[in-house]
């Protein structure tokens, strides 16, 4: 089920016909936002401003592999 859930997040994110997707990717996404909500969340930080910056998707990506 995580796995159909996730293919069908990445065909709605992506542009085109790729029919392959990194798990391993998503996962460094996935647990980078994850990171980012933990430490808005001890900080006292809103995390929906964090969110909203235009760099958030850069920030989750750090380290993910390039596809």
């Amino acid at each position: 089920t995580a796995l159909n859930l996730l293919k069908l997040e990445d065909r709605q994110q992506q542009s085109g016909d790729r029919r392959v997707i990194s798990i391993a990717r998503w996962r460094t996404r996935k647990a980078n936002a994850h990171l980012l909500e933990r430490f808005s969340s001890y900080l006292g930080l809103d995390f929906n401003r964090i969110k909203s910056r235009p760099d958030f998707d850069e920030m989750c990506h750090y380290g993910a592999i390039a596809s």
